[in-house]
């Protein structure tokens, strides 16, 4: 419909609507629309990329990341998130060694990818690796990348480190919040898990999650 109406001749509409199409898993008019763009810049490539891996095709990703001309830190970033996703630790940290050769600086969502792998796997040694590769960047103050740390020592059975990384916080958001929380809990420090609950209901500016 949308190339009937001519509407695909102005590329900012045709990777509005691609990237729409792709987000909602519709990938054969992603697909189509893909097909017959103006400029292979990389709104395309990366919606076709994040739709591809969001339904299991993470070979097809492969291929069509391989295919790129020139790969921006996002379309990586993409890449690596797709086969955490998909449940291809191994083929992500490869990826992510590859660009580091490359001499690209990985960005906060790659890393928060990677400590996801690792929280999945249980790979603690991995996991501290990461982190200790953070903190050698700028993003080591990230609530949202704080939040992952905390999450990968807790499901890796390192309680205390998640702890550790918490309490040196400079700023606490509710998900680490939340993530201590049930980490305390999982690992049978029920108490521990209440009091930092209170502690929370008392902060102020921060309310706890209800369930």
């Amino acid at each position: 419909m949308v190339i009937k109406l001519g509407l695909n001749s102005d590329q900012y509409i045709h990777n509005s609507i691609l990237a729409m199409y792709a987000s909602c898993g519709q990938v054969a008019a992603a697909s189509q629309l893909f097909n017959n763009c103006l400029s292979f810049d990389v709104v395309p490539w990366n919606a076709m990329i994040l739709c591809l891996a969001k339904i299991g095709l993470i070979d097809s990703v492969r291929c069509l990341f391989d295919e790129m001309p020139t790969r921006t830190v996002i379309i990586w970033s993409s890449m690596i998130s797709g086969y955490v996703r998909n449940g291809r630790s191994h083929e992500a940290f490869d990826l992510f060694h590859q660009m580091k050769s490359r001499g690209l600086k990985p960005n906060e969502h790659i890393m928060v990818s990677l400590l996801g792998a690792c929280s999945n796997s249980g790979a603690l040694k991995q996991g501290k690796w990461i982190h200790s590769f953070i903190k050698k960047m700028e993003i080591s103050s990230n609530p949202i990348v704080i939040t992952a740390i905390i999450d990968m020592y807790c499901k890796c059975g390192s309680i205390d480190d998640a702890l550790e990384v918490f309490a040196n916080a400079s700023v606490k958001s509710l998900s680490s919040w939340n993530s201590v929380i049930i980490g305390l809990a999982t690992h049978s420090r029920g108490k521990a898990a209440i009091q930092l609950f209170t502690r929370l209901q008392n902060s102020s500016g921060l309310k706890a999650r209800q369930c």
